[in-house]
């Protein structure tokens, strides 16, 4: 990456996926995430269960680059849905601020955007979920090995996203 302007989209949760593109290249990664380290296990009905979350201090060495480089960061503005249940909520709302805190910390400069909104731009509404991987294929053949399967629909979201802020 030279020092161009880099767009950065990120699809916040503990699945979501961070894209970083400039005019010569497109990165992808997976959220970052680790075993939760306070109270990181849990006897549940005798069970030992183990937590995930945002791993931090992976996402901050992602996205430290970006400091010295124009950039901007767009991340999907996210709520829990009310199909969700308390537990699920409040790790979808940790993995949201913890991305939050990371780009505060750093200085970076952050937009909000609406899955609805990004989703209008380039008319995804009422498509499937699969329909921003399928696009992306069709307009950057050379991701195709990272938009391979179904399950890297994260990675397309996250490429629109940022994307969204350029238009």
């Amino acid at each position: 990456m030279r020092n161009e302007k880099i767009l950065v989209g990120i699809d916040p949760g503990l699945t979501g996926a961070i894209a970083i593109v400039s005019e010569d290249e497109i990165i992808f990664y997976e959220m970052p995430v680790c075993d939760q380290s306070w109270s990181a296990w849990k006897k549940i009905n005798k069970k030992v269960v183990r937590q995930k979350m945002v791993d931090s201090q992976k996402l901050w060495l992602i996205l430290e680059k970006l400091k010295k480089i124009p950039h901007k960061i767009t991340i999907e503005a996210v709520t829990p849905l009310p199909t969700y249940g308390i537990s699920s909520a409040w790790k979808f709302s940790g993995a949201f601020y913890t991305i939050i805190t990371v780009c505060n910390l750093l200085g970076l400069n952050l937009n909000f955007i609406t899955a609805s909104s990004w989703k209008k731009k380039f008319n995804f509404t009422g498509m499937g979920k699969d329909a921003p991987r399928q696009t992306a294929l069709r307009m950057y053949p050379h991701l195709k090995e990272a938009l391979k399967y179904k399950y890297n629909q994260d990675k397309a979201d996250a490429l629109f996203i940022a994307l969204s802020k350029d238009i």
